[in-house]
């Protein structure tokens, strides 16, 4: 025991063993390595000229004297006008609104229902921003997204013919399913033989009993590829693939969104096979046919744009996904309205792709956009604006305006104990403690941490990865100060259980195996540096390309 961790398918056909719409491994959240921070993307902005003037003064008031008896964590005064600003923005949240829940009633019981076109629904939208009318701003947003989310006619007409089934054939539909299931099943058990031999003998009696064009005989060999992919078995994805492509082609068209969906697999296989020209490629043809199909609004359009960023940021062309999502951002605007959450999204991660390719400033203005509406569409202290206030610090950091992020980080941390918010507390010590670290405070940093990994010990049992995240945290500030052998100990305990439990390519244990080795080579054990230095560039550039950041650290400290 180591010394801290002692103590139904989208479009109606049948179901399979896998959810489609996971396409590719998600990574987790990378560390906030020594070169790299990742906070969670979410942004802020600064609210003065929309409150009523009363209500700010009654607000500023109110916090000036709030601030009087509370202690900040950092030297922050009761006069700083950050930290004042800070407080009228959360008690401003705190007392206009409790949080905002919409359900499905909340929609059909608008104060002033919408009836009409997208276009009216947003312009009713803007409307209720305008007047301050949070509450039917909300629903009518979800009001927006329904109407997007609609899929044309003509999509269900023809995958209902797909799926008929004549009453004579019913039982051999049912074993069919039972089939698939049990593939489901043994893959859960990670007994990829049964799973395969059941999956293809489900592929092979639904062909032989409906026909190479049938619902059925579609989804068994859209699931048997998918099934291939995950063992890892390419050639043989492809070939189920390509025929479950050839049967919807002909029995639902090249625009239908079950072909689409078929396509954007095989591109899928195609990127992590490496063939990223050609995967792009398919996945924009993907992307053109949801566009005609469903329309650039429709949440499966969307999909499929985010994802091909996605591989271009995995492919380590963060300047083109920038370009991307400018585009995408812009769009979804169009289509959603401006105070929609699909915008507020997409500017986050807008942001967090402007600080990829440094453009630290930039992203600030991102996140400013991102908070003004937030501030005009949200009620409540959540989550979202518990981080948009900490990436806003961390932006400050990266410029370094100490003073700036640690007072925004201060306020955050306050509110969130005054509201028993110990993860937002938690999350806002650990981004204060890189803040000090890089200040030079290392003995208050390495506190802050310490607090962090305790808290996390008790309550982060179910997400390791930031028990782990935190280590690296930890050792970056041993090393700073100068206590190698701890930093040493902390980094060999983050690098097993993050290969362990996550595997030696995610961003978490390469982060973990540069910072380990560079302590080795600190510490005089060379022949542990090198080859563990080695390995891990290697796995850096071949997940990630050699353009990405932690690649390019890797490589200058051979």
């Amino acid at each position: 025991m180591s010394r801290h961790l002692a103590g139904a398918v989208r479009y109606g056909l049948p179901r399979g063993f896998i959810d489609q719409n996971t396409q590719y491994n998600q990574f987790g959240m990378s560390p906030h390595s020594l070169a790299s921070s990742t906070c969670q993307r979410v942004v802020v902005h600064d609210p003065a000229g929309i409150l009523p003037i009363g209500l700010a003064t009654l607000l500023y008031c109110y916090t000036a004297s709030f601030a009087c008896f509370i202690t900040p964590l950092v030297n922050v005064g009761a006069g700083s006008m950050l930290m004042q600003y800070i407080f009228v923005l959360f008690t401003a949240i705190l007392l206009l609104a409790g949080g905002v829940s919409v359900s499905a009633e909340s929609v059909d019981a608008l104060d002033y229902p919408i009836n009409g076109t997208v276009e009216q629904q947003i312009q009713q939208v803007d409307l209720w921003v305008v007047a301050g009318d949070k509450v039917n701003a909300a629903a009518g947003n979800a009001r927006i997204s329904q109407s997007l989310a609609q899929d044309p006619e003509w999509v269900a007409g023809l995958l209902s013919q797909a799926n008929s089934v004549d009453p004579a054939l019913a039982d051999a539909a049912d074993t069919v399913l039972m089939m698939s299931a049990d593939a489901q099943n043994a893959l859960q058990s990670s007994d990829f033989e049964t799973a395969l031999a059941s999956q293809e003998a489900s592929a092979m009696l639904a062909n032989d009993s409906f026909g190479a064009n049938h619902g059925l005989t579609l989804a068994s060999r859209r699931d048997l590829g998918l099934m291939y992919r995950e063992a890892g078995m390419a050639q043989e994805a492809d070939q189920y693939y390509s025929q479950a492509l050839d049967g919807a082609m002909d029995a639902l068209g090249e625009q239908h969104p079950v072909t689409l969906e078929i396509r954007g697999l095989i591109a899928e296989l195609y990127f992590a096979s490496g063939l990223v020209e050609e995967a792009s490629l398919m996945q924009a043809s993907v992307v053109e046919g949801l566009d005609l199909s469903l329309g650039k609004g429709h949440p499966t359009t969307l999909d499929a744009r985010y994802l091909g960023i996605r591989w271009l940021e995995d492919f380590g062309d963060y300047a083109g996904a920038l370009v991307m999502y400018e585009t995408l951002c812009a769009d979804i605007a169009v289509s959603h309205g401006d105070y929609h959450p699909a915008v507020i999204d997409c500017l986050i991660l807008r942001a967090s792709a402007e600080k990829s390719v440094g453009k630290v400033a930039q992203a600030e203005m991102t996140n400013q956009q991102v908070v003004e509406r937030l501030a005009v569409t949200v009620s409540g202290v959540n989550d979202r604006v518990f981080n948009v206030m900490a990436d806003l610090a961390e932006l400050y950091r990266q410029q370094g305006r100490y003073q700036e992020s640690k007072d925004l980080l201060s306020g955050l941390i306050q509110t969130a104990l005054q509201g028993n918010n110990l993860e937002a507390a938690n999350t806002g010590k650990a981004n204060l403690a890189r803040t000090l670290k890089e200040e030079g405070a290392l003995t208050s940093a390495r506190i802050l941490t310490e607090e962090v990994l305790e808290f996390g010990l008790s309550q982060w049992l179910d997400r390791p990865i930031s028990i782990y995240n935190t280590l690296l945290e930890l050792g970056a500030i041993y090393q700073a100060e100068g206590k190698l052998a701890e930093a040493q100990a902390t980094y060999e305990e983050a690098y097993e259980n993050l290969s362990r439990d996550y595997g030696d390519v995610h961003p978490s244990t390469l982060v973990a195996g540069v910072n380990l080795a560079q302590i080795y080579e600190k510490n005089g054990l060379y022949d542990r540096a090198e080859p563990l230095m080695k390995s891990t560039l290697a796995r850096l550039e071949k997940n990630f390309g050699p353009a990405h950041p932690d690649s390019l650290r890797a490589r200058n400290n051979m």
